[in-house]
């Protein structure tokens, strides 16, 4: 998780793009990786919504 936290964290929907999330999603994602006890293969359920013309994540979960 280290150098992710450094870079920022993106998600990988079942097309296999990959979309960059925004800086503030860091430490929502941190909390929810920390928390979970999944040793590898988390998948998160990550919530976005358009504000001011730019997407910005409003939601992080753990999908189980």
């Amino acid at each position: 998780m280290g150098h992710c936290v450094e870079s920022g964290y993106g998600i990988v929907p079942e097309d296999d793009r990959l979309i960059l999330l925004d800086a503030e999603a860091t430490p929502n994602v941190v909390d929810v990786v920390e928390a979970s006890d999944t040793e590898e293969g988390i998948r998160l359920h990550v919530r976005r919504e358009e504000r001011d013309g730019a997407m910005e994540t409003v939601n992080v979960e753990e999908v189980r």
